[in-house]
Formats: C-alpha cells, sequence, structure tokens
C-alpha cells in the first residue's frame, strides 16, 4: 500500500478568504509532510462576458497579485 499522503489543495483567487485558506493549506502541508496544491483560476473577461484574445495563454507573473505572492 502506498503511504505517500494525500496533498493538501488549496484554491486562492487573491480576497482575504482565499489568503486565509492558502495559510491553512500551508501549515496543514508542514504539519502532514504532504505536498502542496495551489489551484489559482482567472479568466480576463471584457465588458460583454466573452473572453479576451490571449486570456488562455501563460500567464504573467508582474500582472497577478496571486501569482506574485504563492510563486518561490
Amino acid at each position: 500500500m502506498d503511504q505517500t499522503p494525500r496533498p493538501v489543495i488549496a484554491a486562492v483567487d487573491g480576497s482575504a478568504h482565499g489568503n486565509r485558506a492558502l495559510e491553512w493549506a500551508i501549515s496543514q502541508s508542514l504539519m502532514a509532510g504532504a505536498p502542496l496544491r495551489i489551484v489559482h483560476a482567472r479568466l480576463s473577461m471584457n465588458s460583454i462576458g466573452a473572453a479576451l484574445p490571449g486570456a488562455f495563454g501563460e500567464p504573467v507573473l508582474d500582472d497577478d497579485p496571486v501569482l506574485i505572492r504563492v510563486r518561490p
């Protein structure tokens, strides 16, 4: 039987609640010796709700406060 701990997963969106979830997940991951997985989804929308060109490309670290916070 595989004894690898299940990962701790947190979804973050830059909100205060998301930040608290991230802090909780980090502490739980460290205490359990488990991998940490952070999920962050963002979609650039125009005023009528259609995705903007390039919205699904590689994220740019410099323009996303969530990525800036969680990346090493």
